[in-house]
């Protein structure tokens, strides 16, 4: 019996001291009467709720700028991979057009070869112009997942907008491609 007293009022003891406490953390002392720094401390909970609020709406405005910019180079890409396309048929008309050249054993003037052999090397330079733009994508992306982590949200952000700045050179550079090969062609018409 004495066991069982001990332990219930220890229970009641336990009790008595986490309620008083709990009220002294909730802004009392205990006996129903607030604590002096209760205002102090209802002030700094306002002022974090005002921050962890402001804090909220600019990640998403970020958020906002982010898809704007992701959708930038989105299209960005798809205009790339249609003039890689347009390169794509359009050298291969080219290689036809030599073929059929060569069956119909028409021989190409020496200032036709020497004009072909120029826009081959302007090709060959945009094609590496292209192969530096992939590199310093691959970098900016792996740079990104460092600001991820580092929550470097304005590094990020600029990352994304060089991103579609570079898809934008490639573009330019694939019409360049283009220019290229549709001077090769009429060069190779002329000659017919």
């Amino acid at each position: 019996m004495r066991k069982f007293t001990a332990l219930l009022m220890s229970a009641i003891l336990v009790v008595t001291i986490s309620a008083v406490s709990f009220a002294a953390e909730m802004g009392g002392n205990g006996n129903g009467q607030p604590r002096p720094d209760a205002s102090a401390n209802a002030q700094a909970s306002d002022e974090r709720r005002e921050e962890t609020r402001n804090r909220l709406e600019e990640f998403k405005a970020f958020q906002g700028r982010m898809k704007q910019h992701r959708e930038r180079a989105i299209d960005e890409m798809q205009a790339n991979n249609a003039l890689r396309a347009e390169n794509a048929r359009l050298l291969g008309e080219f290689r036809d057009s030599l073929e059929l050249l060569s069956e119909g054993e028409t021989s190409l003037t020496e200032e036709t070869m020497e004009a072909i052999g120029g826009y081959m090397e302007q090709i060959r330079a945009h094609r590496d112009e292209l192969k530096e733009t992939r590199i310093r994508m691959r970098e900016i992306l792996k740079a990104n997942g460092r600001y991820r982590s580092e929550k470097n949200f304005d590094a990020l952000e600029n990352s994304f907008s060089e991103i579609a700045s570079i898809q934008q050179e490639r573009n330019q550079l694939m019409l360049r491609i283009n220019e290229c090969i549709a001077e090769m062609m009429k060069l190779l018409v002329s000659e017919v």
